[in-house]
């Protein structure tokens, strides 16, 4: 199961994202990127909660999860619960008696001066479309920040845009999100669509080069492994994050220029940990990025990364430990 970071906790959601290969080739910037209609699922404009590197699939089915924390529980977001005799709810109360309209965010259909985004209460686990003020005109790439808490869809960013990647502070960086139909989806170049199954979000999350990744991601962010044999940027807290050869479960629990490995036998970890990325053009031995991590992981030997690499991406390589 594959998650995608947005910031410091996590959104319940049902996602697709079409897994092809790299597709952030250095040089190269497609047009639009489509996607599918199933995946893993995605930690929202909060990050929290994932796992490694997937099997190379475009048809993976994913949970509906929601923690403020690095959690793998799930439910469904908008079961409801019962209500005992003094009218507090025994599980999950319904929300949806008092919510404003739920919206399309492909049409974008409500009123002059308000815009369709995801809102929702990560206490009792439900989100939905709703039509929001539009409060700023940030666009892709720019600074932003949101009101109220991350799920109030109260941000500074554009019709057709989510301020995604926020900090514990509450500022983050405008994306936008795809544009189209759910049957052919479209995205700014240099970014994946992420579908919900819903659809409840669709943002189009930045690609990556995991050698450069400062050059996509903005600072609270990292290139991490995503469905199949891509990299996106996701979310990591600066100042908690895992050092190389740390046991891990997710992957925005390692720092930047790591990731979760997720595959043991491929990477030499006893368990799941964290490695950093390496240039092969530098060396494999004494590569260094592996001299730097060598306290933690001694005699790691820069190795590929992909069996068989897309081009462009020969010199991506992991300091695996002997």
């Amino acid at each position: 199961m594959n998650r995608l970071y947005g910031g410091y906790g996590l959104i319940p959601i049902l996602t697709g994202l079409m897994a092809c290969g790299p597709t952030s080739i250095p040089g190269e910037n497609p047009d639009t990127t489509s996607a599918a209609t199933d995946g893993g699922t995605i930690a929202g404009p909060t990050s929290g909660g994932a796992a490694s590197s997937a099997e190379t699939s475009s048809s993976t089915t994913g949970e509906l999860t929601g923690s403020s924390s690095s959690s793998n529980s799930s439910s469904a977001g908008t079961s409801t619960g019962d209500s005992d005799s003094t009218g507090a709810c025994e599980f999950i109360c319904d929300p949806t008696e008092s919510a404003p309209p739920s919206c399309d965010p492909w049409e974008q259909d409500c009123p002059e001066g308000e815009k369709c985004a995801a809102v929702g209460d990560e206490e009792i686990w439900f989100f939905d479309n709703q039509c929001v003020p539009v409060l700023g005109e940030g666009i892709e790439g720019q600074p932003c920040t949101v009101q109220e808490g991350v799920w109030t869809g109260l941000d500074d960013c554009a019709e057709g845009h989510v301020c995604w990647f926020v900090d514990e502070t509450l500022n983050g960086t405008c994306i936008s999100l795809c544009s189209g139909s759910l049957e052919s989806p479209s995205c700014p170049p240099s970014t994946q669509c992420v579908i919900t199954s819903d659809p409840i979000l669709i943002p189009c999350i930045p690609e990556c080069f995991p050698l450069h990744w400062e050059a996509a991601c903005p600072p609270n962010a990292d290139c991490k492994p995503d469905l199949g044999d891509s990299f996106t940027c996701q979310a990591i807290d600066p100042e908690d994050t895992l050092p190389p050869g740390a046991s891990c479960s997710t992957q925005n629990e390692c720092a930047a220029g790591s990731f979760c490995s997720g595959d043991n036998e491929k990477f030499g970890c006893p368990d799941d940990c964290c490695l950093p990325y390496c240039d092969l053009e530098e060396g494999e031995l004494d590569n260094p990025s592996c001299v730097a991590a060598a306290e933690e992981l001694p005699g790691a030997v820069c190795t590929p990364y992909f069996e068989d690499p897309f081009f462009g991406w020969e010199a991506v390589g992991v300091c695996v430990p002997p």
